[in-house]
């Protein structure tokens, strides 16, 4: 039989294994309304978290350095969250009326509107949305560096990436107006502050023994970790490295957050094929007795007799069909194809169908079952 693959959840089994490519691989979250968040594919990998002994401005709270890996690969936002991306997921907007402005990083956030935001975002795009871990953060900012600054040892630079107390002029800046980090992330020093998942703990140190996938301390106290630093705050909070905390209840103006995005290999096959997705569009007969199924789409044309290209992958991307076909039927400016699929050689699984005519196209995700 076979039908769409609705939820990730079964995605979330396959395994994909990456390494760090030069070229960062882009997706898009749809918030709604023509509202976007653009995500970069962040690589797992093992890093070293923290200061060594004796690094330029260490402070207590980054040591020991030791060594963290990131086990699975995870998208992390292009951009900080904006006021407007915000305000559409949510329908509030916590910054005050005088600082309001859509293109700017979302301000006064707590552990309560991060989580608003998050579960909102979830709910929308069907994926899952979240805070970053701490260890995340950090892998994700020093990009493959290893000196407290990822474009160096000191923040002579800073200006060039980073709105902080030299450049900012007392407030916040639209996101993405300075360069990024070698990731392609941008703002991840400076602007506002970004709250992570982790809790903070005065008292809590690092681990010196290498650890998988860390979640932090496990104290209960009302603190969450920030990172990254911020418009109004000294140049060495603008770092890799540096901890900060914010209260779980109350927030500030220079409180701000950044998404992550749990990833199930589903858009990196969607980047591969060029599929665009546009929803349930194409339809499938199944028919658990027969490995022939029909698969069926309807486009709008203006031209009755216009040609479609249907191209299924496989879950490795490879095209399994590519076949031109004929509509069936035409009315109202919409042509109907169908086309029959002899899956008796498909291995059961997950495939990609492609429907393009012109300009028009057309995809979904199918599920083979023998």
């Amino acid at each position: 039989m076979q039908k769409f693959l609705a939820t990730a959840a079964l995605l979330g089994g396959m395994l994909f294994l990456c390494t760090v490519s030069a070229d960062p691989i882009y997706d898009t979250l749809d918030l709604g309304n023509g509202v976007k968040l653009e995500l970069v594919l962040i690589h797992a990998g093992t890093f070293l978290m923290g200061s060594p002994t004796g690094a330029y401005l260490r402070k207590d709270d980054e040591c020991p350095q030791h060594q963290v890996t990131i086990s699975k690969n995870y998208w992390m936002g292009v951009y900080q969250v904006t006021q407007e991306q915000y305000l559409e997921v949510t329908g509030t907007n916590p910054t005050p009326v005088q600082y309001q402005d859509p293109t700017h990083t979302v301000e006064y956030m707590n552990v309560a509107r991060t989580a608003a935001f998050c579960t909102q975002a979830s709910i929308r795009t069907g994926r899952n949305v979240r805070l970053p871990t701490e260890a995340e953060w950090e892998y994700a900012a020093r990009a493959g560096t290893t000196t407290p600054f990822f474009f160096g040892t000191t923040y002579t630079n800073l200006n060039l990436y980073a709105w902080n107390p030299s450049n900012a002029g007392g407030t916040t800046h639209p996101v993405g107006q300075l360069q990024p980090n070698p990731w392609g992330l941008y703002d991840i020093y400076g602007n506002n502050f970004e709250f992570c998942s982790d809790f903070y703990a005065d008292a809590w140190r690092y681990p010196s023994e290498p650890v998988i996938d860390p979640t932090g301390t496990d104290s209960t106290e009302p603190k969450k970790v920030l990172r990254g630093g911020a418009f109004d705050m000294g140049n060495t909070w603008c770092s890799s490295v540096a901890r900060c905390w914010g209260p779980i209840s109350t927030s500030g103006r220079n409180h701000g957050m950044r998404v992550v995005v749990d990833d199930t290999g589903t858009a990196m096959l969607e980047k591969k094929t060029g599929l665009k997705s546009k929803g349930p569009s194409i339809h499938c007969s199944p028919n658990p007795f027969n490995p022939q199924t029909m698969i069926v789409f309807d486009l709008e044309q203006g031209n009755k007799n216009a040609r479609a290209l249907l191209q299924i992958y496989n879950a490795k991307g490879s095209l399994v069909v590519s076949s031109s076909i004929v509509p069936n039927s035409y009315s109202g400016m919409r042509a109907l194809y169908t086309y029959a699929w002899n899956a008796s050689g498909c291995l059961s699984g997950v495939y990609f169908a492609r429907a393009a005519a012109g300009s028009r196209i057309m995809s979904a995700r199918l599920l083979l079952i023998k």
